[in-house]
Formats: structure tokens, C-alpha cells, sequence
């Protein structure tokens, strides 16, 4: 089972939502980033879930 696994009884509009975002974090190189940039990103794809 996987932490985030929709079928886990999570709501299903919210990780049709999270799909996105999984794949935007998916391709993100943190290590090259700054603290800024990291803070940055997350706030962005946080406005996506919204």
C-alpha cells in the first residue's frame, strides 16, 4: 500500500488535483535549488490543491 494511494479512502476530486502536483515534484531537482526557490515552489503548488 502506498502512503498516498487514492484508493486509501482518500477524497477522489483530491487526488485527481494531486496528480499534477506529484508529477511537478516528480521533477524537481531540490538539490540544485535555493531555500527561497524551494519555499517558492511549494507555495505554488499549494495554490494548486486549493
Amino acid at each position: 500500500m502506498m502512503l498516498f494511494d487514492p484508493g486509501s479512502g482518500a477524497d477522489p476530486a483530491q487526488a485527481s488535483r494531486s496528480d499534477p502536483v506529484e508529477a511537478a515534484l516528480r521533477k524537481l531537482n531540490v538539490e540544485k535549488m535555493t531555500p527561497i526557490e524551494a519555499l517558492n515552489k511549494l507555495h505554488e503548488l499549494k495554490r494548486l490543491l486549493d
